[in-house]
């Protein structure tokens, strides 16, 4: 994620979703662009994310095990990384 939209997504998360009692795995969120410019005039793109709808309490469910289960292999990998760094 580019750090231009690093503060947009955060008010998504935290004051949109969670503010709202939702969390990032029990919904369906839709990412768009808006075009933006910097002091310079130079064009780019800022990541606008918009919640679509709630996930039913099955799928939230589901989501939550896969985010699980995808936490822990992300982990493993990052850890892997480090050995073989340090190797």
């Amino acid at each position: 994620m580019p750090p231009t939209s690093l503060k947009t997504v955060r008010q998504y998360l935290i004051a949109g979703l969670a503010g709202s009692g939702l969390r990032h795995y029990g919904v369906v969120t839709r990412f768009g662009l808006r075009e933006e410019k910097n002091q310079r005039g130079q064009r780019y793109s800022q990541i606008v994310p918009q919640m679509v709808q709630p996930l039913s309490p099955e799928h939230t469910k589901r989501m939550r095990a896969y985010r699980e289960h995808l936490r822990q292999v992300l982990v493993a990998a990052e850890m892997e990384d480090l050995i073989d760094v340090t190797a």
